[in-house]
């Protein structure tokens, strides 16, 4: 009886540990939408679900960078943007445990916020990243400012 038992509770973890990477595989970017708002501009991630994100500037090119776990891509891996701060993006899978998304910017720019929203009216899950200009570039990775 006891062996049962252990086989239940190795069968349900095995089973959980399955549905949570079946999750992570389908997880996928599904648009890309950009807006100027005089003093920020807006880039909003329509996503599949919610998403882990580490977001950060980087100079020489000008550039944002999105950190995000792995996920596919149901839009173009690359693009024009031409709105407010961003010139261009360029998406793909980084490495095993990361996809990353690029932002090209016209100028230095700061992240002035980044966020995730649930589902609610009819939109699914986002990640939106506010940008503004900046006076200064950004120090290079692992520099301090």
């Amino acid at each position: 009886m006891l062996r049962a038992g252990a086989f239940a509770l190795l069968l349900g973890a095995m089973a959980a540990t399955t549905a949570r990477a079946a999750t992570a595989a389908e997880l996928s970017l599904l648009d890309i939408r950009f807006g100027d708002h005089t003093e920020t501009t807006r880039v909003v991630l329509d996503l599949s679900g919610p998403t882990r994100h580490r977001a950060f500037a980087l100079s020489q090119p000008h550039r944002i960078v999105v950190d995000m776990q792995p996920m596919t891509a149901r839009v173009a891996a690359s693009g024009r943007a031409g709105v407010g701060l961003v010139l261009g993006y360029r998406f793909a899978r980084f490495s095993a445990s990361a996809s990353r998304l690029v932002l090209d910017v016209a100028a230095p720019a700061r992240i002035e916020r980044s966020f995730l929203l649930a589902p609610e009216g009819g939109l699914g899950h986002r990640l939106v990243i506010d940008l503004r200009r900046s006076a200064a570039a950004a120090p290079a990775p692992g520099r301090p400012a």
